[in-house]
């Protein structure tokens, strides 16, 4: 515990575990609803959207994050910073915390949330005070598998860690 570079990937890892866990817990909760709840008119393809990145190997994904900062951000501050780790790390994960999310979202009826509809509340309202207030066990569920899926990810980080940015690789 001595060694500052091992303190530092220690505290990195952990913090992109659990912010980059928590916020691409928000995310699923979001898409999910939107894709499973909504009249979106794309609502399938997002479906897709979220399942598709676990499709790719992980170097592949690393390799495109990598490229993807390389050419839209010629500074190199997202691809330098943290963030560009946990993006690369949320979107790898997309598909795990959705597969845990989305049984619990299925399971509630359209019912409640066409009963709040028709009472007054609007769309967002509605799933806001009742379709995620009932699938909040889930999101925890989920959090906890993104968090641990962030903290044992390496290979999308092998292409976008520097020296600044340290991490349990």
């Amino acid at each position: 515990m001595s060694n500052p570079l091992y303190t530092d990937s220690l505290v990195n890892s952990l913090l992109i575990a659990t912010i980059g866990g928590a916020l691409t817990t928000l995310v699923i909760a979001v898409l999910s609803v939107i894709a499973h709840r909504s009249d979106f008119r794309f609502r399938g393809s997002l479906q897709q959207g979220m399942l598709w990145p676990r499709m790719m190997p992980a170097l592949i994904t690393g390799m495109a994050f990598f490229w993807s900062f390389a050419l839209l951000d010629r500074s190199g501050t997202v691809r330098a910073s943290l963030w560009g780790v946990g993006i690369a790390f949320a979107v790898r994960s997309l598909a795990l915390g959705y597969s845990a999310f989305y049984p619990a979202l299925a399971a509630i009826g359209a019912d409640l949330d066409n009963a709040a509809r028709t009472s007054g509340a609007g769309w967002w309202t509605a799933m806001r005070t009742i379709v995620f207030r009932l699938v909040a066990p889930a999101m925890a569920a989920s959090f906890v598998l993104l968090f641990v899926s962030m903290l044992n990810e390496a290979e999308p980080a092998v292409f976008l860690v520097t020296d600044k940015t340290p991490s349990l690789v």
